[in-house]
């Protein structure tokens, strides 16, 4: 568990009784022979599909997928149909070749491996903003929207981060006039990327992004589409033009803090707490000096 990649929502509060009723109605099942795609939630840890840790309710979304290749399928279409010509001097109707296709699909799936994947969340009941562990927000719309279909005793309403300042706008500035953000505790760090001329982009990594190499890009019109922040002795992340937080990692030993933590305890539950624990201050700190940084959340 732990959230290199996350996209936060305003959302609001869920009590644990609700939210584990509508976790229990899609427990996770293995895919059948046929079928493609399995989505269904499991557990946090052993034996509850939802726990509390600082007034966060946590959940785990598993998702396992069969790709079918697409050229295999097309060339064992293509050679049936081409056979029913050939030999029978047949040609293959719309409706039969959609049924070759799903004949020859359910073939495949049944000898197709099985990609499994994982999506972490938690609800903050204190702040009420929505954690997802995830790179893109159509992987995390997935477990909201499975979620939000589930809940029947309280509502979940979720809206994507949205600042007071333009995000470009500001990060851009920064760039510009060499200086730090006004509010709150973000730090430039030492990567960016900058949008160029015809979509291209100018990534910048482990160089000071006051000096003339990078600011004469941003001074000769180019815009800031994502960078690097830090909070000292909290965590680093990359923010992005759509408030999507990317790359975290914390600023401090964060496997010593947590051995220190749990002395002589060993458990692997035990350990995946202790974690998200620590996680879920830095989570809070990021989302609260974001907001001052960019005038505020609407």
């Amino acid at each position: 568990m732990n959230y290199k990649n996350i996209i936060a929502y305003k959302g609001n509060k869920i009590s644990k009784e609700a939210l584990t009723e509508a976790l229990a109605k899609k427990p996770f099942k293995s895919c059948a022979p046929h079928q493609a795609v399995s989505i269904g939630f499991v557990d946090v840890i052993e034996g509850e599909l939802t726990t509390e840790v600082k007034n966060c309710l946590l959940m785990k979304l598993r998702i396992d997928k069969k790709p079918i290749p697409k050229d295999v399928l097309k060339d064992n279409v293509n050679e049936i149909v081409l056979k029913a010509l050939e030999e029978n001097e047949h040609i293959c109707s719309p409706a039969e070749i959609d049924k070759i296709v799903d004949e020859e699909t359910a073939k495949l799936l049944e000898v197709a491996f099985v990609k499994k994947s994982y999506i972490n969340a938690y609800i903050n009941n204190e702040s009420e903003f929505v954690f997802v562990e995830s790179g893109s927000a159509a992987s995390a719309e997935i477990l909201l929207e499975t979620l939000k279909g589930l809940l029947v005793t309280e509502e979940l309403s979720t809206s994507v981060l949205s600042v007071k300042k333009d995000v470009v706008e500001k990060m851009t500035k920064w760039l510009k006039d060499k200086k730090e953000p006004e509010e709150g505790g973000l730090i430039i760090g030492e990567c960016c990327s900058i949008k160029g001329d015809n979509k291209s982009k100018i990534v910048v990594t482990g160089m000071d992004l006051f000096s003339p190499q990078v600011t004469s890009h941003v001074a000769g019109g180019k815009e800031v589409d994502s960078m690097e922040f830090y909070i000292e002795d909290v965590g680093i992340m990359t923010l992005n033009k759509n408030l999507e937080i990317k790359k975290v990692r914390p600023l401090f030993d964060l496997k010593k803090t947590i051995e220190e933590a749990l002395g002589d305890s060993s458990s692997e539950d035990d350990y995946m707490l202790a974690e998200i624990n620590l996680l879920i201050d830095m989570h809070a700190k990021f989302i609260e000096d974001i907001g001052e940084a960019f005038g505020g959340y609407y």
